[in-house]
């Protein structure tokens, strides 16, 4: 496509770029905050932040809401089932914005933007081509299974 073509807007070809991403992200995030707002809270969700509470009000990584007798002793004061970068930086995160089911979903939406331009990146690097770039990140903005 030649940049002096009329279906190139005259911002040029890297402003075409800027604004299909800045469109891309939109739609993500708009999908991904209706989503974050309509969904009931899924039983792993306090699994997860449990550990991260626990750590902001008592100092230790346990998960007081499991069950210990079902085959994993010690879990009310250590969190072994799960790696647990995760957990630190949600409890940081809660310590900073408050804990609440919407801003454990805001952490979560903010690492698929983060996990978008990862993708947008590799693809562009990959095959040299900001379009197939675009369509991929597109693509994946919109799948049902990344927003939720």
């Amino acid at each position: 496509m030649k940049l002096d073509s009329p279906t190139v807007p005259p911002f040029g070809r890297r402003g075409a770029v800027l604004a299909a991403l800045a469109l891309v992200l939109l739609a993500y995030c708009g999908l991904a905050s209706l989503t974050a707002a309509s969904r009931r809270p899924a039983p792993d969700e306090g699994l997860f932040a449990s550990p991260a509470i626990t750590l902001i009000t008592k100092g230790y990584m346990g998960t007081p809401i499991r069950d210990s007798s079902a085959g994993l002793p010690g879990l009310e004061r250590r969190t072994y089932w799960v790696m647990p970068l995760h957990l630190v930086v949600l409890a940081g995160w809660y310590k900073v914005f408050g804990i609440g089911l919407w801003q454990m979903r805001l952490l979560s939406l903010l690492w698929g933007v983060v996990g978008l331009a990862a993708l947008f990146t590799l693809v562009w690097k990959l095959t040299q081509d900001v379009l197939a770039a675009v369509v991929a990140a597109a693509l994946t903005a919109t799948d049902f299974l990344y927003v939720t």
